[in-house]
């Protein structure tokens, strides 16, 4: 089994306000625990190879069904993603035979 992948990345607030704000994009309104919150769809797209910036993912906001069929462009992008390297490795059986010895008792 393949390990998931981890991004980093940053979302505009000003673009989301913006694109918020055309009336092209898809949002909803719905009711939580801490209130009325808007919410929105998007697209994250993975490119297998970086861009000239060094990433390897972009969002998009969603358009809505009527803007789409009027043939409004997409330009809605409002962050990107950079694949994460993982921060830790496996053990092996030297590394824990060097931590732990016959001495260490454990109580369970």
């Amino acid at each position: 089994m393949s390990k998931p992948l981890s991004f980093y990345g940053q979302l505009n607030f000003t673009k989301i306000k913006e694109a918020l704000k055309s009336g092209h994009i898809k949002a909803q309104k719905i009711q939580t625990k801490e209130g009325e919150q808007i919410v929105f769809d998007y697209n994250f797209w993975v490119h297998e190879e970086a861009d000239q910036y060094n990433n390897n993912a972009a969002v998009q906001m969603h358009l809505k069904k009527e803007a789409f069929e009027a043939g409004v462009k997409n330009t809605y992008y409002i962050g990107n993603g950079r694949y994460q390297t993982p921060k830790v490795e496996d053990a092996t059986e030297q590394d824990i035979n060097n931590l732990v010895d016959d001495a260490d008792e454990f109580n369970f």
